[in-house]
């Protein structure tokens, strides 16, 4: 969550406005260039996202795109990753992503 304070992820919204703290950070970490050797693969959601995209929803994204990582396909983890929060980001603010994911 550190990243996307400093990054200032998110909207610039006023109290109350529902966009306000609704980013994400998603942090990939492949396993050849960690230091331990395993990988790093989180989701962090703003306190605005949390409704939308749960801790389960996150997981279950990341358990999606778990085949494709340990393949080593990180780019193919990464998009499929992208287009399910985007698509639960279209379905709370009320827009449609187009992908062949």
């Amino acid at each position: 969550l550190q990243i996307g304070r400093q990054w200032k992820v998110g909207a610039q919204a006023d109290y109350g406005d529902r966009r306000r703290n609704a980013g994400l950070v998603v942090l990939l970490v492949p396993k050849e260039t960690s230091s331990d050797g395993r990988g790093k693969f989180a989701i962090a959601t703003g306190q605005g996202a949390e409704g939308f995209v749960t801790d389960a929803r996150a997981g279950a994204i990341r358990r999606e795109s778990l085949e494709l990582r340990r393949a080593g396909r990180y780019a193919d983890a990464l998009e499929l990753t992208v287009v399910r929060l985007a698509q639960a980001y279209g379905a709370e603010f009320g827009f449609d992503v187009d992908s062949a994911v």
